[in-house]
């Protein structure tokens, strides 16, 4: 089951890189 560790790590990484660019896309509107 060490690939299903690896999986869950990577989906991690995965969803907090897409909040990061959330909030930065949001960011970027809002000082338009």
């Amino acid at each position: 089951m060490e690939w299903f560790k690896t999986l869950l790590i990577v989906l991690q990484v995965i969803s907090a890189l897409a909040v990061i660019l959330l909030v930065l896309l949001q960011q970027g509107k809002g000082a338009d």
